[in-house]
């Protein structure tokens, strides 16, 4: 079962999952109140980032708004509202939209001290995320089937079209066309594991035969293999692990 989630009536920024928060930073997304028309009100210290786990509140036309925005706008009720509360397109999962300290703390010097500090925090987990991915790829490699192209251990692909902007688009017209996609043989989408490691736009575009794409991609791999950063990424996943 996947993440789900709603967008605060209040603010419009996502309730996000418990597991999903950057620490020092947005805690307070994951700390919700939720409102139904019976009258029905449930503060959630901690979301799961599952909404069926809250069947009650989980329904057409209820009201999700993050518990801070609630306590600043005077402990809202239901009938303060025209309409519920709109679904997360990125279902709670956080992300750069969400780097936000709690509108609580209104101390601007304050806001930027913590916000400073939890960005190193979320950049160094990030960091160990992806070296953690790569040690894994060689700890495990003689398990893996990848003998003819290790490359796909980082890289994945598939066919389609997409515009020039797709990375930065997101609409719904988008994600429909996408789905679509026109099957020309010469259009691709690279998806690059370890860039989502590190919170980065993880697809590109490629433009060619399949066979080309393939030796790009094995000499994108080829060249990781030998730099720094990939050395880099081994001795900290050591350090990490042993």
């Amino acid at each position: 079962m996947g993440y789900s989630s709603y967008l605060c009536a209040h603010c419009g920024r996502p309730i996000i999952s418990e597991d999903a928060v950057d620490p020092g930073i947005n805690e307070w997304m994951a700390e919700v109140v939720m409102m139904n028309e019976e009258g029905g009100v449930r503060i959630v210290p901690q979301y799961s980032g599952y909404a069926g786990h809250y069947q009650e509140f989980d329904l057409g036309g209820q009201v999700w708004v993050h518990k801070a925005c609630w306590e600043l706008e005077g402990r809202t009720e239901y009938e303060d509202f025209d309409e519920g509360s709109r679904y997360d397109p990125n279902q709670g999962a956080g992300g750069k939209d969400c780097l936000v300290i709690d509108p609580r703390i209104t101390d601007e010097a304050e806001r930027a001290r913590l916000l400073e500090a939890g960005m190193k925090v979320r950049e160094q987990h990030q960091y160990d995320c992806a070296a953690t991915t790569v040690g894994h790829w060689f700890a495990e490699r003689e398990y893996q089937p990848w003998d003819n192209d290790p490359w796909k251990q980082r890289y994945s692909y598939f066919e389609g079209h997409a515009p020039e902007d797709y990375m930065l688009n997101e609409s719904e017209e988008f994600l429909h066309m996408r789905e679509g996609a026109v099957q020309e043989g010469t259009h691709w989408y690279v998806t690059d594991k370890l860039k989502w490691d590190q919170g980065e736009p993880n697809e590109q575009h490629f433009e060619g035969t399949e066979d080309e794409l393939k030796a790009h991609l094995a000499a994108e791999w080829a060249r990781f293999v030998e730099s720094d950063e990939c050395k880099a990424y081994l001795a900290r996943a050591k350090e990490l692990y042993g």
